[in-house]
Parts: structure tokens; C-alpha cells; sequence
């Protein structure tokens, strides 16, 4: 999907536009980097009214011209060096490579081709070890010209891979027999299999026909003019003979061919035709169309002629689209929502695993009895029947659809007295690998005994016969009551002619729909094979049509999520949807998209969005990896490679600020092109090469960049060690005031153009915290910084069993600046999108307003979960048209402190009230003003906004719990003020007895949180299982003899305890390693155990660690607490001893639990236990304190306590328990198992420690 870049002679550097600069710091060949699409976007517009013929490269005479594919690969990654020659011993010079597409996979691709100064030679060698290279070249010369292939010996591979092949070549004669050259196959091992690699070329499948004058960007109005040119190449086959050329062009969503013309061409000696000229009018209707030609034999088949059948020689294919004029008007959709079915498994005959009536499962395939082997059971909740669904087992069913391809809604409606994680997936019978729509649905139970059913609504864009899969993923049955499907027209939200009155207000902010998927349009476009034929299609032409659906389908859900912009990703790493000479993006060999972030821009002209662009420069760039391969020395300089960065550039180095400056000004040129590019944000977090260095403070490259700016030449160790001592000062205010100058240039780069810096999202919940001297610290530019710029702010790990809410601290003054907001929404549970509750969302958001008052908020949202949100939608819209500044607080007279935030401003004299429920419950707002006001809520239909005239001049606003509620006087007020603002609880003595309920049984159930289930990892924590060799599941000391052994006298549970004994006066500890540990997904792990140590005269301490040890990402990571037990020969309470924190389980490798006895004397330990999903001491300390405050306010009529305490996420978790856990204690019985002592091997195998310990 990534646009192409390529590499051209120094011959054609004229025509490259006078924006694109020139490497200031590197005098090789790199400077003859030129962009095809730079060039032809600056001319596309006399291309299309020109001569196409003038641009069509062809072969001509003597000389050829041809497209080749080279493919080099390797089983096991290695490092690789390749050289591909033209050579001629003929008198013609007029040999050399014109253009090079990089196809690899592999992001380390992107700057390792370098061009020699004649245009001959093409060298790869990348810094990383890579898999495999696939290269596209256009090439020139005569018949006798030789492509030679060298495959080099790289000295950075071991001995074993350096494994030579000779140098081999092919004439291009031989290639235009469609012959293909391999590397030779020596006679290896099975053992060297792996590390040998094979590479070939040949000519491309469609190059003997070639066609050109299609705009840079291939988008036209209708009935616009298009002129085109095609010809054939060294078609060697059909040399000195009369064929037939065939060129239509069909419309794509239909397969209509709205044009067609043949005629008969004549091919000479060396297989070329004479340009043949086409023009045509641009079709009427908007959509894709695909320019076909194709070479048949010129015989007398009347038959095949009158089919349209003859048989090609070749053919391609090129997509364009058409696009109406923004201001034109749309045909009115008159279509309206209705309900395509519904789907209730109570009512019917359904089945576990099929889930499909057993009156049709005779006519499925591969289901031989009609009787269901499993019957749904059923169940009564708030007078109706509903189906429980077990856990874990899949159910499908097949959705009624009515006009596939058109956006349906489906319906699920559950009880709310649940928790609910339940997968949804949705598509082809036989595609469920693939499926349209894929995610998790996950809330927790209602705490609200009024709330008794839920309704989620999804967009799904069905083929005929999709079907549906449910999968419950809890650990008990879902109760599920129906699934309805409703149909509707084209839109959810139509581009124009909406009624909405949001959208005839002033618009002072900024919505914007974060894409950040470089994959977005697979996402969105997955049902489009098969409500679509497209096989008779180009792949160029099927990718074109899968952009422009996928492209009318984002925009719909845009503005139906409240959005009026869309953040589209131009990069992932080195796959880029833009083309710069600065490097070589990667494409897909089979799926090649060219330009595709201009041309998606201009397709979003009239959509009614403003499109902004997200680029992350964390790819090599061909000008910085140039000068390394020059000179590898200059790695200190120009990486950040002591922070563990080798491909992380150093900000603050010259040739890395133009480089990036040239990237960021080709990216402009290509997005400025249409009126509704709205600007550029660049992502500045950990990994980008735009990374501020403050926050990499420490390197050694910014310190020698340092002394370089000074003229200086000082020792690295003499210089950092003056930077973190006398001159710390001194050295960091270079730092802050060379890197806003490096800002400040980008900016002037393209000072037309809207930049947005992106840093660091905020410090993950899980993380322990760091100490201040390590700490990251944030960005703050000076005054009046010419670049708008925001932080990041993201939900918490999604395993975890309760996530708090987002919330942020107010900004100070110093850092009030920041112009935006990024909010990652997303979550992911085993690669799943998991799709939370409305409710927490609107909550979050609101917060987000209210403490940080973004002028542009960018919210990332899953694609995939596609769930409406009506209320957040009102929201967002509403908030586009709050005034950015003005904004005042004003004073809320209340029984209970903090529980609404009132903010106003007038404007154009209309007067503006912002309301915030800062309280998990409603809450009523009087308004008092110094004249008669009628106000408006945006959206006043919807649920949980009351708006109601008192008498006199005040009004009253119901506020739901966190809900943002924007109001507007519905008439200019002048001069009006507001004289007095009153807020209580709405519901009265029964709403406050609710209250006090459940701050009550928090309370009561606060003590459930110090028994956490146990997480089943640790193999005999009871040491109950003895064996004859020794403890099993555990590795201990052995010397002296007995001084870790089974003791049965007094165990803490069950009927045995371990004893570990030291003596004194002995160097040798005494020591415990268990069996590896699974690491926990949820992220966090904890240890409880009882212990007991012997009774002393003296009363005294005994000293122990606990540790959790392991290598996370290849280094080793230790989480460990010593912990004091008494000497008093009593069993303690088991507690939690250590609690790990941030553990990244797809990366933690060889976890154990390790007990090390660090005093004299003997201790007894039993009952440990591990545990994934619990409180820490620091969140229990703080629901334990909120608790008491919570009572001590309800004993004074203060609510804000109660309302902290009820939103604390602990909090709710103890009052989603079912009602026999609050009078019931957990007990754990420990079960004695029998089972076979195991041998030796069995016994150490892949669980001995590392070194190991004696």
C-alpha cells in the first residue's frame, strides 16, 4: 500500500522542483535521487492537456528498455552485500539504470541502495540483518548490454554464513526471451541450508506494453479531458508482425464498460509499435474506473471479435477516479434504516456450535444429523427470557442482510447485571480467519439497580450470507436476549445537507479521528471480494477500489463519531504512503500502491473533513546512512546509540536537521495540493529521530554536537562528566535552545503549513515509579514557539482487572500552552481490538476537556470495533463550537465541595455555560442571571440532559454522572452576568440513602481485597509433594546437609511447611529457586506466604528476601523486598510480601521465585502463593483512606468524598461482587495430590538457574 520512491541519473536533476534541496553534506551519488512524482505532479496538469506521447518511455531503435525483478532471500536473517553492474563492450555508452523501486520487506532497506555517478551500478548494503530483497529496476541499453549480479561477503557474518557464489550475468537478449538468471545451487548440508541464499532476475510480467498520461495523482472531475498514450516495448515474440490493440475503460463497482476502441498496430524488427495516441472524456458517474488495454493476435476469428474474447498477449491496467466538485450537490439519499431481522435464540431452535436452527442443518455441509447435540439453556432476567451462552465456545448464526456492502447496524441486548467479555465477529462463512468485523466487547456489571438491559450498536459492512460468531471469553455463561440487524442507505452521516445545527455554528475547534492503522484500508474494505467481481481487474485497479470504499466508509464514521477531521498515518516505520528522495519506502511486490496518501487526500475533498497527516520519522534516511557507510565513525556522532538507539538519529546534528527538514518538505509539497489539507503532526516520542534530546540528555552524541558548536575538541568523559557538575546549567540550556531551533527551522521550512509536535504518552499505571534523577522529563518550549504541540495520553494495560480512570492534573501555567490533545482509546486483548463502554469513554473525554482545553482534540479510536456512541458523538460536536479562549470558572455554591465544575464565556454576544458532573451520580445546577435567559443544550433530546425554566430569571441543568453538558443562550444577551450558581444531588433523600449504601458495603468488603485468588503458577507452594530426591518443583542449598528440608510439626497449612536453617557463623546462605513461572498477562504479579521463626531469649528479627528474577528483553530484571519476621515461634498471617509491577509477559523469559534466608537460625515458610490479579499496598492505602473520608463527609452532608471513593476502580469492583461474597471469607483448602516421585531429568529439566547457586 506504500507509495514508491526511486533512484534516477544526474541527467534528469533539472526537472526536480525548486523546493527539493540538495545534500549539503554528502558529495556522493545520492545527490542524483530525483522523484518521478515530484516531477509529474508539478507538470500532471500539461501532461493531461499535452502530448502523453512525449513522456512514454519505451524502447526505441537500438536502445531497449526494460523493467526487471530482482529477489534475494535467506532463511535465517543475515547481513547483505550486493552489487548489480550493466556492462556493454560495444561502442554504445548509452547504458544505465533509470529508476529503482524497493519492494523488500524489511524497514532496514530503505536507505541501503546507493546509485554510482553514471548510473551503471546499484550497491545494497544495510546496516541490519535482513531476511530478503526484492528490487524493481528500469534499465537501458542494447541487446548486448549485461546485467552482472554480485552476492558479496559481508565480514560482520559468522565464519559459517560467509559462503562465496560467483559472479554471474545475463544479457538483455536473454531477458527478452523471458529468461531468468539464478545464483547457483552448491552442494551445503542441511545444517548450512538456512544460512545459504539464492537470489534470481527476470523481466516483469507486463512489461512488453506500457502506457502513460495519467495524472500524477489520478483523480478527475467528470467530463474532464483525458488524453492518454500507449505502445508496445520489445515484445521480442511478435517481432515484424500486424496485432491488434484493445483499449476500453470500465467502470469498477458495476464491471460496465463505458468505452471501448481496437485497432490494428504494426510491430517492427525489434518488437516496438509506434505511439498510439488515445482520448477520451472523463465518465459522468463519481467512482473508480480502470484503463484497460491489452495486445491481441490481428487474425479472423469473428466469433472471439464479437465476444470480446480474444485472447491477450498482454495487458494492463491503471485505476483512476472521479470525483465530483466539493461544492456540487449530492443526490439525496431517500433510503431509510429498517430492521433486516432479529435474531433471538430464546425463540428458536438453536444449537451450541453451530448455533443455526436444526430445521436447515441438513443443508449444511459437513453436518449429517438434524437433531442439535446441545440446546441453548435459558433463563428468566427482568421478566423475559434470555439464552446463556457458555464460556468459550463459539456460536454462529447468519445475518439477514438487505443491501450488502451498505453499512448495517447490529444490535446486541444483554442484562446489565453482568460482566461482559465477549468477542464478536463478523463475516464470510469460510473467511472467519479474516472476518469484516473483529473485536471485544467488554463492561463490567451495572452498580445501578434501575439499569437492568444494555444495548451495543456496531456497524457492520456485510456480503450476502455473512454470518456472525459469538464467543464468550468470561469465566461463566452470558445471558445474551437479542440480535438485531437493521439496513439502511449508503451513510450513517450524509457528507452535505445535514440538518444538524451544530454544523451552522462557528467552529472554533478541532475533532479529529486519529487513523493510526497504515493497514486502514484492508480493514475497511475486507467484504469488498466478494460483494464485488473483480478478478478480470489489475491489482493496481482492485486497490484503488478497496481505497475509494474504505475512504467513503472512514469519512462515515468520522462524522458519525462527532468528527469533523481525519488523522491519516503516512508511514509505519519504512513502509511510507508518500515519496521522498531521502529515502526508498517499502512496497508490496503484489499489492503497489503509488502516491497514495495525495491521492486519498484529494479523495476526501468533499467529504466535509479537514485531513491532517501523522508522520513518525523513525526510519534511516538515505543521506545519514550514506555518510556511515562513508565513515562508520560517525556513528557516535550522528545516532543516539548509547541509549540503545543504533538506528535513532542524533536531532541536533546538521546533516539529521536537513535531512528531516527535506523529508518534511517533500511531505508538504505532496498533501498541500488540495484545499482540505489541514497540517502536518509529528511524532516526536521515544524512537523518532524528532525525539527532543532533552528527554536523551545524557548522550554522547548531543554532548559532542555540543563541543562542536563551541569549536572545541575536549575528551567525551571529560565533557560529560563538566555537564553534570559546574556546567549543567550551561550545557542544558544549549540543549532546550538548540533543539527549539531545530523546531523552529522546520517550521520555516514550510512555514505555510500547520506543524503539531506529538510527545511521549504518559507514564504507564503499572510502572514503578523512578526516581526523579531518571525520570524523563517533558519538553516545554520557550515563549511564542511557532509550533503548536501536545502530549499523548493513552488507557491503561487492558489485562488488567481494574483500570482506573483517565485522568490528568490540571496544567500549570508554564505548561498551558499545549494546543493538543492526543487520546488513545485503543485497547487489545490477544490482538483483538477490545471495545470498552460508552459511559467510561464520555467520562474520560469530558475530563480531558475540562482539565486541558485542547483547541484540537485527535481521539484513536479501533477500526475494527466499529461501536456507536451517540453521546460521545453529541459531545465532540458540541465541543467544536465552545470559544478557545474566555473561558471562566464560575463559583458553584454547594453542600458538598467539587462536585460540578460551571465554566462561562460570552461570544458574538451569545453566552456559553460548560457543566461537569465531577460525581458518579446526577446532579442538579440553578442558574441565576441578571436578566432572562433561554437556554439551549446541544443535542437536547438526548438522554440525561434536562434543561428547565424556573421562575424568575434562574434555570435549572441536569448533569448525569460525568457527563460534559455545553449549553448556549438561544438569543444575544448583551451585557448579561451570572448573579448566582446552586448545585445538589437530583433524586433527593432516596438518591443520598443510595449513596450512603454504598459507600456502607465498600466498606464491609474492603477486607476481601487482602485475599486475592491465587494464581496457578508456582508448582507446590504448600510443599505438600515430597520427593525422594529432594523438594519438588523446587532448586535449594545443599551444604551443610538438612539445611533446607520438609518439617511436618507445625505447618501453617496442610501437613507440611519448609524449614530453612543457617548457621552461625557460616558464610553459606540458605536459599529456595522455584520451577520458571509463566508470566502473567495481566502484567503484575505478587507473592504472600506465611512464615514462622524459631523462638529466641532475646527477641529478636529475622531477616529474608523474597525476589522475582528473570531477563526481560534479554536483560536481566529483579524485583525483590526483605522482609523482618519476628522471632517468637509464631506463625504470622499470610500477606502479600513483593509485589512486580510492568511485566512485559511476551518478553520475559526464565521467571522465578527465589527466598534467600539472610539471618542465623532456622525459619519456617508455607502456604506461598502468586497472584496476577490484585491491589497494590498503595491502591489498597488509598480505597482504605477514601473509605474513611467518604464516611467522615456523609456524617457532615459533604458528598465529595463519596464521590471520590465511588469512582475509585477498587471501589467498583467491590460492589460488582455477588452479595454471598460480602458475608463469606475466602477459604482455600489444600488438596494432597498423589502423584509419581519423578526422576532426575524430569525433576531439573529447563528450570535450573542461571548461573547456578550454591
Amino acid at each position: 500500500m506504500a507509495g514508491h520512491g526511486s533512484l534516477r541519473p544526474k541527467n534528469l536533476l533539472s526537472k526536480l522542483p525548486v523546493m527539493v534541496m540538495r545534500w549539503k553534506y554528502v558529495e556522493a551519488c545520492l545527490q542524483l535521487a530525483i522523484l518521478p512524482f515530484l516531477v509529474l505532479l508539478c507538470s500532471g496538469e500539461q501532461t493531461a492537456i499535452g502530448d502523453p506521447g512525449i513522456n512514454l518511455q519505451t524502447s526505441r531503435k537500438n536502445t531497449l528498455d526494460i523493467a526487471l525483478d530482482f529477489d534475494w532471500a535467506v532463511q535465517e536473517a543475515q547481513y547483505c552485500h550486493l552489487r548489480l553492474r550493466l556492462l556493454d563492450d560495444s561502442a554504445n555508452h548509452g547504458y544505465m539504470i533509470h529508476e529503482l523501486t524497493n519492494q523488500s520487506d524489511s524497514d532496514k532497506t530503505v536507505a541501503a541502495f546507493s546509485l554510482n555517478e553514471d548510473a551503471t551500478q546499484v550497491t545494497f548494503h544495510p546496516r541490519g540483518q535482513i531476511n530478503s530483497v526484492r528490487v524493481r529496476l528500469r534499465v537501458q541499453g542494447t541487446p548486448e548490454t549485461r546485467i552482472v549480479i554480485e552476492s558479496l561477503n559481508d565480514p560482520r557474518n559468522p565464519a559459517g554464513v560467509q559462503i562465496a557464489q560467483p559472479i554471474r550475468e545475463i544479457s538483455f537478449a536473454d531477458l527478452l526471451q523471458k529468461k531468468t538468471l539464478r545464483s547457483d545451487t552448491p552442494l551445503v548440508t542441511s545444517k548450512t541450508t538456512k544460512r545459504y541464499s539464492t537470489w534470481s532476475i527476470r523481466r516483469t510480467d507486463d512489461d512488453e506494453l506500457r502506457l502513460t498520461g495519467l495524472q500524477a495523482v489520478p483523480v478527475y472531475e467528470p467530463k474532464a479531458s483525458l488524453k492518454l498514450a500507449a505502445a508496445v516495448n520489445a515484445m521480442a515474440g511478435q517481432a515484424s508482425s500486424l496485432l491488434t490493440f484493445h483499449y476500453s475503460i470500465v467502470q469498477v463497482s458495476n464491471q460496465k464498460t463505458v468505452v471501448r476502441h481496437r485497432r490494428s498496430i504494426s510491430i517492427n524488427a525489434a518488437g516496438n509499435s509506434d505511439v498510439i495516441p488515445m482520448a477520451d472524456s472523463v465518465p459522468e458517474t463519481p467512482g473508480v474506473y480502470e484503463i484497460r488495454c491489452h495486445i491481441s493476435k490481428d487474425d479472423d476469428r469473428i466469433w472471439d471479435r464479437l465476444r470480446g474474447r480474444e485472447v491477450p498477449l498482454v495487458k494492463i491496467g491503471r485505476p483512476f477516479f472521479v470525483v465530483s466538485k466539493p461544492e456540487m450537490p449530492r443526490p439525496t439519499d431517500t433510503e431509510k434504516w429498517q430492521i433486516a431481522g432479529t435474531l433471538r435464540p430464546s425463540e428458536s431452535n438453536w444449537s451450541v456450535g453451530q448455533w443455526l436452527p436444526k430445521t436447515t442443518s441438513r443443508f449444511i455441509p459437513g453436518v449429517n444429523s438434524t437433531e442439535p447435540e446441545t440446546k441453548l439453556a435459558q433463563v428468566q432476567h427482568s421478566g423475559e427470557t434470555v439464552s446463556l451462552l457458555p464460556d468459550h465456545e463459539p456460536f454462529q448464526a447468519s445475518l439477514p442482510v438487505l443491501n450488502p456492502g451498505k453499512p448495517h447496524k447490529i444490535k446486541l441486548r444483554l442484562p446489565a447485571t453482568q460482566n461482559i467479555q465477549l468477542q464478536i465477529e463478523a463475516g464470510g462463512l469460510y473467511e472467519r480467519e479474516r472476518p469484516s468485523t473483529k473485536f471485544i466487547l467488554s463492561d463490567t456489571k451495572t452498580i445501578d439497580l434501575k439499569e437492568q438491559w444494555r444495548t451495543y450498536t456496531f456497524v457492520h459492512y456485510p456480503a450476502k450470507d455473512d454470518q456472525i460468531w459469538l464467543t464468550n471469553l468470561g469465566d461463566s455463561a452470558l445471558q445474551l436476549e437479542s440480535i438485531e440487524v437493521q439496513a439502511g442507505p449508503q451513510y450513517l452521516v450524509p457528507p452535505q445537507g445535514d440538518d444538524d445545527e451544530i454544523l451552522t455554528m462557528p467552529q472554533t475547534r478541532n475533532t479529529i479521528l486519529n487513523v493510526d492503522d497504515i493497514n486502514w484500508v484492508d480493514s475497511l474494505s475486507r467484504d469488498v471480494a466478494r460483494t464485488h467481481s473483480l478478478d478480470d481487474f489489475d491489482v493496481r485497479t482492485i486497490n484503488a477500489f478497496e481505497l475509494w470504499v474504505a475512504m467513503n466508509r472512514i469519512c462515515d464514521l468520522a462524522r458519525a463519531s462527532g468528527m469533523n477531521g481525519i488523522m491519516l498515518p503516512a508511514n509505519a516505520g519504512g513502509t511510507t504512503h508518500f515519496q521522498s528522495r531521502s529515502v526508498l519506502p517499502r512496497t508490496n511486490s503484489t499489492h503497489t500502491k503509488t502516491n497514495h496518501l495525495a491521492t486519498t487526500i484529494t479523495l476526501m475533498a468533499n467529504q466535509g473533513l479537514k485531513t491532517h497527516v501523522h508522520l513518525d520519522p523513525d526510519f534511516m534516511l538515505i543521506p545519514v546512512e550514506q555518510a556511515l557507510r562513508q565513515r562508520p565513525t560517525l556513528i557516535q556522532q550522528l545516532t543516539r546509540i548509547q541509549q540503545g538507539h543504533a538506528f535513532q538519529y542524533n536531532l541536533l546534528h546538521p546533516l539529521v536537521q536537513d535531512s528531516l527538514q527535506e523529508l518534511i518538505a517533500e511531505l508538504v509539497f505532496q498533501c498541500d495540493q488540495s484545499a482540505n489539507f489541514a497540517g502536518i503532526t509529528i511524532d516526536c516520542s521515544s524512537g523518532s529521530h524528532l525525539q527532543p534530546v532533552k528527554q536523551m540528555f545524557s548522550s554522547d552524541a548531543t554532548l559532542m554536537t555540543f563541543a562542536q558548536s563551541l569549536d572545541v575538541t575536549v575528551a567525551t568523559e571529560q565533557l560529560r562528566a563538566w555537564s553534570k557538575t559546574e556546567g549543567r546549567a550551561t550545557y542544558k540550556n544549549w540543549v532546550l535552545q538548540a533543539t527549539n531551533r531545530c523546531f523552529r527551522d522546520l517550521q520555516n521550512s514550510v512555514s505555510q503549513t500547520a506543524l503539531d509536535l506529538k510527545f511521549d504518552p504518559s507514564v504507564h499505571r503499572t510502572i514503578q515509579p523512578k526516581p526523579a534523577a531518571l525520570d524523563t522529563q517533558v519538553f516545554k518550549p520557550e515563549d511564542n514557539f511557532p509550533i503548536g504541540f501536545g502530549n499523548a495520553h493513552a488507557y491503561t494495560d487492558s489485562r488488567l482487572l481494574v483500570r482506573k480512570p483517565l485522568r490528568v492534573p490540571a496544567p500549570s501555567a508554564e505548561g498551558a500552552v499545549a494546543s493538543s490533545v492526543y487520546f488513545n482509546t485503543q485497547l487489545e486483548l490477544a490482538n483483538t481490538a477490545l471495545v470498552q463502554n460508552q459511559k467510561s469513554l464520555l467520562e474520560d473525554t469530558s475530563h480531558l476537556i475540562d482539565r486541558l482545553d485542547p483547541t484540537n482534540l485527535v481521539i484513536q479510536l479501533p477500526i475494527d470495533g466499529r461501536v456507536l456512541r451517540p453521546h460521545l458523538s453529541t459531545l465532540l460536536r458540541a465541543f467544536r463550537t465552545l470559544p478557545q479562549t474566555g473561558m471562566q470558572s464560575v463559583n458553584v455554591e454547594s453542600g458538598s465541595q467539587n462536585t460540578v465544575l460551571v465554566k462561562s464565556v460570552q461570544t458574538d454576544d451569545y453566552l456559553h455555560l460548560a457543566c461537569l458532573s465531577l460525581t458518579p451520580w446526577a446532579n442538579e445546577i440553578d442558574i441565576e442571571t441578571s436578566e432572562k435567559v433561554q437556554w439551549r443544550a446541544f443535542d437536547g433530546k438526548s438522554e440525561g440532559i434536562e434543561v428547565e425554566q424556573l421562575s424568575g430569571n434562574r434555570t435549572r441543568i441536569q448533569v448525569t454522572e460525568g457527563r460534559l453538558i455545553l449549553l448556549q443562550s438561544t438569543q444575544p444577551v448583551g451585557d448579561v452576568k451570572i448573579t448566582s450558581c446552586h448545585a445538589r444531588l437530583s433524586g433527593g433523600t432516596a438518591a443520598l440513602a443510595k449513596i450512603k449504601e454504598k459507600v456502607t458495603l465498600v466498606a464491609q468488603r474492603i477486607g476481601i481485597l487482602f485475599d486475592f485468588e491465587s494464581y496457578d503458577a508456582l508448582n507446590n507452594g504448600g510443599f505438600e509433594n515430597a520427593g525422594g530426591l529432594g523438594l519438588v518443583g523446587w532448586l535449594h542449598a545443599q551444604h551443610p546437609a538438612g539445611c533446607v528440608r520438609i518439617d511436618d510439626t507445625q505447618p501453617f497449612e496442610g501437613k507440611h511447611s519448609i524449614l530453612l536453617t543457617t548457621e552461625t557463623n557460616t558464610k553459606a546462605r540458605t536459599w529456595l529457586v522455584s520451577e520458571t513461572i509463566t508470566p502473567p498477562e495481566s502484567g503484575r504479579l505478587a507473592v504472600s506466604l506465611a512464615c514462622r521463626a524459631e523462638a529466641s531469649l532475646n527477641a529478636g528479627i529475622h531477616h529474608l528476601r523474597i525476589s522475582l528474577e528473570g531477563t526481560e528483553n534479554g536483560k536481566p530484571v529483579r524485583y525483590s523486598n526483605e522482609i523482618e519476621v519476628p522471632k517468637n515461634g509464631q506463625w504470622g498471617n499470610r500477606e502479600v510480601q513483593l509485589e512486580a509491577l510492568n511485566i512485559d509477559a511476551a518478553n520475559m523469559h526464565s521467571l522465578r521465585l527465589t527466598i534467600d534466608n539472610l539471618s542465623s537460625g532456622q525459619i519456617w515458610l508455607d502456604d506461598i502463593r502468586l497472584h496476577d490479579q490484585f491491589p497494590t499496598v498503595g491502591e489498597r492505602d488509598e480505597l482504605q483512606s477514601g473509605a474513611f473520608l467518604a464516611v467522615q463527609g456523609l456524617q457532615k452532608s459533604n458528598l465529595a468524598p463519596a464521590g471520590r471513593l465511588l469512582q475509585n476502580g477498587w471501589a467498583r469492583y467491590l460492589l460488582r461482587l455477588d452479595p454471598l461474597q460480602d458475608t463469606q471469607s475466602k477459604t482455600t483448602d489444600i488438596e494432597e495430590k498423589k502423584e509419581e516421585i519423578p526422576g532426575i531429568a524430569e525433576r531439573i529439566r529447563d528450570w535450573i538457574p542461571r548461573p547456578l547457586r550454591f
